[in-house]
């Protein structure tokens, strides 16, 4: 089994309500001696601005964000030709980011007990998320 699970989301909400089902799903097996949560990944699917989201759900929920990874074209583009964006621009931003997310992962050792939202407050979660998207 593993040791840890990283789970990735964005801030909206069905992606934040999925994050928490998987939390309780680890929180129902680490118990028993199972994975722990290492952290969440935030995949940022705009401009970034619902990072705030993602930690703050991060927080109430016990655990941390690990890294942010931004929209990024060179990862469309690296798809197209069914390569990674490290093997299509090694030297780029983004590839960066990645060495460092899989180097965290890897040096890691902060694995956490997650403390997933009941329905009652994921649904006041959801209730800022629809504040903080209001445009």
């Amino acid at each position: 089994f593993a040791e840890a699970i990283y789970i990735v989301t964005s801030g909206e909400f069905m992606p934040i309500y999925a994050a928490n089902n998987i939390m309780r799903g680890i929180k129902r097996f680490s118990k028993r001696g199972g994975s722990r949560l290492g952290g969440i990944i935030h995949n940022s699917r705009g401009s970034g601005e619902d990072l705030h989201i993602v930690e703050e759900f991060a927080g109430v929920t016990g655990t941390r964000v690990i890294q942010s990874i931004p929209r990024s074209g060179e990862i469309l583009k690296a798809e197209l030709e069914m390569k990674t964006v490290i093997e299509k621009f090694p030297d780029s931003g983004i590839s960066n980011i990645f060495r460092s997310l899989a180097k965290e992962i890897m040096n890691n050792k902060d694995y956490r007990h997650p403390k997933p939202l009941s329905d009652e407050e994921m649904e006041e979660f959801g209730i800022k998320i629809a504040r903080a998207f209001k445009t």
